[in-house]
């Protein structure tokens, strides 16, 4: 199994249709540190590239109001995300989701879509609602047509995933977040950037179903590590508004 057939396999959801996401800020060196710690314990991502990473790419919306952001600032619960993802810059998978969150707690709803469809919404140029779209498509174009959805910002970073069975762990070091005001130029891969956290600080997120196990609470603690509600979205516009 590939990264792309993986990434379309994996779990992401409890019982409840739910996962509890925690997100800390911390500094490289920490992070270093970490990666020790974890590889003692738990998997690495076997679908990664050599170096255990892989590239993700997004693009976010937000509506005409920019009503998303304010939402994510606000601490608004529940909330929604809507992005397109790609992953290496790989055309041949790429995906729309939409993440609700509830305090903690994130639920994705993912489909497919085709990289051509993404060229057409970068050109402004949207499908019409219809029986044959996926549901979360007709969603998006609902929102879109109603609300004036659009592309907002471009996310991009590097990230270094790890697994652990018990309690459907995983843990991620996301690193070399920028952000991209040009959403025209998505598949550009020297694409204008800017980073979006303080030099050498990166950002670690834990995310698992109904428990985490005391092995990886264990393992993740760190003196000066600070927990943050703010996602990388909120993180990347706020130099854009």
């Amino acid at each position: 199994m590939d990264l792309l057939q993986m990434l379309r396999a994996l779990p992401d959801s409890g019982a409840d249709g739910f996962r509890n996401e925690h997100k800390y800020i911390c500094s490289s060196a920490e992070l270093a540190e970490l990666q020790v710690r974890l590889t003692a314990l738990l998997m690495p991502d076997p679908h990664s590239g050599a170096d255990g990473r892989y590239r993700v790419r997004s693009l976010y919306f937000d509506t005409y109001d920019d009503r998303l952001v304010r939402e994510n600032e606000d601490g608004t619960s529940p909330r929604e995300k809507w992005r397109i993802r790609s992953y290496n810059l790989d055309r041949s998978y790429v995906s729309l989701e939409c993440k609700m969150h509830e305090g903690d707690r994130v639920r994705k709803q993912i489909c497919p879509i085709p990289a051509v469809l993404l060229d057409e919404i970068l050109l402004d140029r949207y499908p019409q609602i219809g029986g044959q779209n996926p549901p979360l498509l007709n969603r998006f174009l609902v929102l879109h047509y109603t609300q004036l959805l659009h592309p907002a910002v471009i996310v991009d970073y590097m990230r270094t995933p790890f697994l652990f069975p018990e309690g459907n762990v995983r843990v991620t070091f996301d690193c070399g977040i920028a952000s991209g005001a040009e959403p025209a130029c998505y598949w550009d891969p020297d694409t204008a950037l800017r980073p979006v956290l303080p030099a050498g600080a990166e950002l670690l997120e834990v995310k698992f179903d109904s428990f985490l196990p005391d092995p990886v609470f264990n393992a993740i603690q760190m003196r000066d590590m600070q927990r943050t509600s703010f996602s990388k979205y909120y993180l990347s516009r706020r130099y854009h508004l």
